[in-house]
């Protein structure tokens, strides 16, 4: 019988991960109380107030004393707050036409991801060692006629086809 025991121990131990949380982590509860089985639903987050036992955590929520309950570790995953956005308007007084050190490092969106410069595709590809005038103005307006099919990312285009 012992044997089976260790074996079946064994087996679960192989992909089972331990997990263990500290005073003060910030957790989410699994709630019991669904209209059926299958659905699932997080509460929280709460904090942990102190561990019981290996798998025994009491958690309380919004920092009141009265509710703490006990939840078996099963029952709880660590809760990891969202990065908070930050909006940056800057006011300048006078008119910048040198950009400093600070804005050429800045991350920035592109207004329209598929506006495109021929002028800069031309000189970065070399076309003119490959193609003539008349060829480079005929790509051009190629571009021009379906740059709604075209992206900047590589690999990614706007077509509605299947």
């Amino acid at each position: 019988m012992e044997e089976v025991r260790d074996r079946r121990k064994k087996w679960y131990d192989k992909n089972a991960i331990k997990r263990e949380f500290q005073q003060e982590d910030a957790v989410l509860v699994l709630t019991l109380n669904q209209p059926h089985k299958l659905a699932t639903q997080w509460k929280g987050p709460g904090k942990i107030e102190k561990r019981l036992s290996e798998t025994n955590y009491v958690v309380t929520f919004d920092g009141n004393q009265e509710r703490n309950k006990v939840y078996h570790i099963n029952m709880l995953k660590p809760y990891h707050k969202r990065p908070e956005l930050l909006n940056v308007v800057l006011f300048f007084t006078e008119e910048i036409t040198e950009p400093s050190e600070l804005e050429k490092d800045f991350p920035y969106m592109l207004t329209d991801p598929n506006v495109f410069d021929f002028r800069e595709i031309v000189e970065n590809n070399k076309l003119k060692e490959r193609l003539g005038d008349e060829q480079i103005m005929q790509l051009g307006k190629l571009l021009v006629k379906f740059s709604a099919l075209f992206s900047n990312i590589p690999g990614e285009n706007q077509s509605s086809g299947a």
